[in-house]
């Protein structure tokens, strides 16, 4: 640890602070001096790195926070990866685990304004066979028609749960 100046006074240096001393110390990535209180040095997870170099080393596993990938958005769950010059990746770096399967058994980029769709509609089940890549608006229509379906489909549960209520005989009759 490099120590620039002698211990001040927390006033001395601009910190409404009279009962502390501080230390000018260097930080050993960027070369930045930084004031820290003194007392501050003497602890045990005290490093001379300051908090922006300090916040690149905090990236995936390095971070206490990290959760494998693992991200709830929308009420969905999706896996993340670390790709930070992949052209989808958002401005943490990580791109959708989706995305990056999808492009891997098409040996292609995933083309501007196209979207991974899961078939089966689990978000998180990625095997290359539930993965189909549309343009964003084809996908937008094939949604909507989902919509629809799915809603007269649980109009025709409401009926048939209303019939079984009502103890009534529920039949189907199909003609060959």
């Amino acid at each position: 640890m490099e120590i620039k100046r002698q211990a001040k006074s927390g006033l001395v240096i601009g910190v409404k602070d009279r009962s502390h001393k501080y230390l000018q110390i260097v930080c050993s990535q960027c070369d930045i001096a930084r004031w820290v209180r003194e007392d501050n040095t003497r602890k045990p997870k005290f490093t001379n790195i300051c908090r922006k170099c300090n916040s690149h080393n905090q990236t995936g596993g390095n971070n206490g926070y990290w959760k494998g990938g693992v991200v709830t958005i929308g009420g969905y769950t999706y896996t993340r990866q670390h790709e930070p010059n992949h052209h989808r990746a958002t401005k943490s770096g990580y791109v959708y685990e989706h995305i990056l399967i999808w492009e891997q058994v098409h040996q292609k980029r995933l083309p501007d304004k196209w979207v991974v769709h899961h078939l089966n509609g689990i978000k998180n089940d990625n095997r290359p066979e539930n993965l189909v890549a549309l343009p964003d608006k084809t996908h937008k229509n094939v949604l909507a028609k989902k919509s629809e379906r799915i809603r007269e489909l649980e109009a025709k549960v409401k009926l048939l749960e209303k019939a079984l209520d009502n103890n009534q005989m529920i039949f189907k009759i199909e003609e060959n």
